[in-house]
């Protein structure tokens, strides 16, 4: 059985404590999806040691889904991890992390095996489980992530994008869709100009690759009354849930 924990699902605002971060509890592989700030003291909330993550992935170099990564590296450090820590991400991050470190005169004590990744590439997580990567449309280079065990999609990761049609045969039949749907239908030209989805965009990319679950993610702290954003993708794809910090989802 497999089980994702959202530790994060909104947009950035000011002291926000719910930045993007999903665990992905896969047997013995533990895998980080995005490290929003704050992600170590959620892991511990949530009832993780950040010394059983065994991967990071990360979609893009914003800060709301990496300023997390480099405290969480150090805490894993400070409880004394000794396994080696495997970060997936866009190019640049091996710099990113590199010159961080250089910064705070800090020398994780152990290995970080760093794949930069591209769009079309396919990374073993081990104990047959894989990692396709696929690329979103965003404001700046940003991946999506297709977990998958054998032939099967599991996890469909897909954060800060406009609607990807083109992504059917990545995400066909994929059991949980975690999808970008930051604005509501009311906000469609707002969605276009920042390069984001509604959640009724979301619902049809659902429907498009029969996805078993969609979630809605990444939602605007514009919305006092997410439920408008709920209905919105219902309309068009019955079997969606709101994002909430701490949720639980079996697969």
């Amino acid at each position: 059985m497999a089980r994702l924990t959202f530790l994060g699902c909104s947009a950035p605002y000011p002291g926000s404590e719910d930045l993007p971060a999903v665990v992905a509890e896969l047997g013995r592989v533990v895998a980080l999806l995005d490290a929003g700030e704050g992600v170590q003291a959620r892991l511990f909330r949530a009832g993780y040691s950040p010394v059983k993550i065994t991967h990071v992935l990360i979609t893009h170099l914003h800060g709301d889904h990496v300023l997390g990564l480099i405290p969480l590296i150090q805490s894993m450090s400070l409880i004394g991890r000794e396994k080696a820590l495997h970060v997936i991400g866009p190019s640049g991050l091996a710099q990113y992390l590199r010159r961080s470190f250089d910064a705070l005169y800090f020398d994780p004590p152990f290995d970080i095996e760093i794949s930069e990744v591209s769009p079309g590439d396919v990374v073993s997580l081990g104990r047959g489980l894989s990692v396709v990567v696929g690329e979103a449309r965003h404001t700046v280079p940003t991946l999506y992530y297709v977990i998958r065990r054998g032939d099967g999609a599991l996890v469909g990761y897909v954060t800060d994008t406009r609607p990807l049609c083109g992504a059917v045969d990545l995400l066909r039949d994929v059991r949980v869709l975690i999808h970008d749907s930051a604005f509501s239908a009311d906000d469609k030209a707002l969605a276009q100009e920042r390069y984001h989805s509604t959640s009724a965009e979301a619902a049809g990319v659902a429907r498009l690759v029969n996805a078993e679950m969609l979630v809605l993610y990444h939602i605007s702290a514009r919305y006092n009354e997410r439920e408008r954003l709920l209905r919105e993708a219902r309309r068009f794809f019955g079997n969606t849930y709101l994002c909430s910090r701490f949720m639980k989802v079996l697969i």
